[in-house]
């Protein structure tokens, strides 16, 4: 995906949501402090990528559909959903910091979207409640850790559509030491690593300052050790076996040749293989 091609998806993506809603957005969730960068805002490269990966090439199982995104993070995407003519949202996250803000937003818009304060541990009653049709899950496998478990659960649900965005290892880094690669259902590799925004650092296994693993505070009482928490990155191979052995067909799979290492610089010392991959499924 070259320069011109991004640029003609973030015209697009004003279009949907011109920059001044999206302006009263970021103030409405992060307060007046973020007037500044508010005012600077351009949609990154990276957000236009996944706003083509995850909106404009799944159209059809967003409009006219109820729609569920789990660790929807500050909002954006779901009003996305919303904005492009999903019957109704449910948007399920940890921080009350952004669910509260993104409520005030949606309030002001009469928007067609519901905001719940969770995580994985307690979505599926919300999803069931609001009888998801599509759910949505953008860069949580990674930090799901029984990830797996979490599928198949979602699997034995009415839910019909998933729009995956994940993080994966190429499989080809070990290609060369197996002998039977066509049997093969690949791999997962884990490691530590510190939340990239300390103010909402999370970590499900330590001892943590709320109850969903986030600490929610940027005080003194901030601990950075606290934001470690173990990745969990699988293989191409094994997460499309992960989503055929729970009966869903994969009708979309999409890696574009993006590094992660380039489009997010924090991570230029992690594995060269590591990217994001997209995959759309239906339950068979």
């Amino acid at each position: 995906m070259d320069k011109q091609d991004i640029e003609k998806i973030k015209k697009e993506f004003y279009s949907v949501c011109p920059l001044d809603l999206i302006q009263e957005m970021i103030v409405s969730i992060y307060g007046e402090e973020s007037k500044t960068y508010a005012e600077r805002f351009d949609v990154p490269d990276i957000m236009a990528i996944k706003y083509k990966m995850i909106v404009l090439d799944n159209l059809h199982l967003i409009k006219n559909k109820v729609v569920g995104d789990i660790g929807c993070n500050n909002g954006l995407w779901p009003i996305l959903f919303a904005l492009h003519g999903a019957k109704s949202v449910a948007g399920i996250e940890p921080r009350s910091m952004f669910v509260q803000g993104v409520k005030k937003f949606v309030a002001a818009h009469n928007l067609p979207l519901k905001l719940y304060i969770g995580d994985h541990n307690t979505a599926l009653p919300i999803l069931q409640k609001n009888n998801v049709e599509t759910l949505v899950l953008m860069s949580v496998d990674d930090l799901i850790h029984n990830y797996e478990d979490f599928m198949y659960a979602c699997s034995n649900t009415s839910i019909q559509n998933y729009i995956l965005q994940c993080t994966t290892i190429s499989d080809d880094c070990i290609e060369n030491k197996i002998k039977n690669t066509s049997n093969n259902i690949g791999f997962t590799v884990h490691y530590q690593e510190h939340n990239s925004t300390p103010r909402s650092g999370f970590n499900p296994y330590t001892e943590i300052l709320d109850d969903n693993g986030f600490q929610t505070k940027l005080d003194d009482s901030f601990d950075l050790d606290k934001t470690v928490y173990t990745k969990n990155v699988r293989s191409e191979r094994y997460l499309q076996y992960i989503l055929t052995q729970n009966k869903l067909k994969i009708v979309s799979n999409k890696k574009p040749s993006l590094q992660m290492s380039n489009l997010v610089p924090y991570r230029k010392n992690l594995h060269d293989s590591i990217t994001y991959h997209w995959l759309t499924a239906t339950k068979i």
